[in-house]
């Protein structure tokens, strides 16, 4: 089984053309052996398989994501050993647009404290504070285009 394993998603054998259904296993129930359905079951570790493969199998799991590592040297500096931050496509923009506000907020709040919008402008609705604007459309497209995936929770070997 792969070292970065969290859940196993779907095992298929090309060479006879078979999805497996993964085994459910419950207190007081009983395996058949009589059953045609491809069936298997992780125990130990280690992928069982109720009926015989053909050959090579297609193995799709949900993994853990790798750690940013980092190493503290002799004089209390921090090295990065791997800073790069893995992340699935679809969460790219939306994060994008959470630094975006993140990076902007801290600056509409120093503006407002300065008083840098102190003028008055004769007709309209004029926004005070662009930077505050920004930083809100930015969090509101981050939560909106988060919101178009649907979360997943994997426990990990966890019975639910």
């Amino acid at each position: 089984m792969p070292d970065d394993l969290l859940e196993v998603g779907q095992v298929y054998d090309p060479g006879g053309n078979l999805i497996y259904a993964p085994m459910k296993f419950q207190p007081g129930g009983y395996r058949s052996d009589s059953s045609d359905m491809p069936t298997f079951w992780v125990w130990g570790n280690k992928l069982h398989f109720e009926t015989a493969i053909t050959g090579e199998i297609d193995l799709y799991y949900f993994a853990y994501w790798p750690d940013v590592t980092y190493r503290l040297q002799d004089d209390e500096q921090v090295e990065i050993v791997n800073g790069d931050i893995l992340i699935p496509a679809w969460a790219e923009l939306p994060l994008l647009h959470l630094t975006a506000a993140s990076i902007l907020q801290p600056l509409a709040v120093e503006s407002a404290r300065n008083r840098e919008y102190n003028t008055k402008i004769d007709a309209g609705t004029p926004d005070d504070n662009a930077r505050r604007t920004q930083a809100r459309e930015h969090l509101w497209w981050y939560r909106e285009l988060l919101g178009q995936h649907t979360p997943q929770q994997r426990l990990g070997g966890v019975a639910a």
